[in-house]
């Protein structure tokens, strides 16, 4: 797959005690194409301002 770019937008939902909180909505056929799938484990590691997000193998499900 090549490279692409992605512009999203932080959504706000509320939280405990009804405060807004970030919220990050992902979804789309660029997904599979990236090697996403339904059902797939994944691991999300967080720097400032980044996200890497890696599928995690089957070994690591559960």
């Amino acid at each position: 797959m090549t490279e692409k770019n992605r512009k999203m937008t932080v959504y706000k939902t509320t939280g405990a005690g009804y405060r807004h909180i970030p919220q990050i909505k992902m979804q789309g056929d660029w997904l599979l194409k990236a090697g996403f799938s339904i059902g797939d484990h994944i691991q999300i590691k967080c720097k400032q301002n980044k996200l890497v997000i890696t599928k995690r193998g089957a070994e690591h499900a559960g």
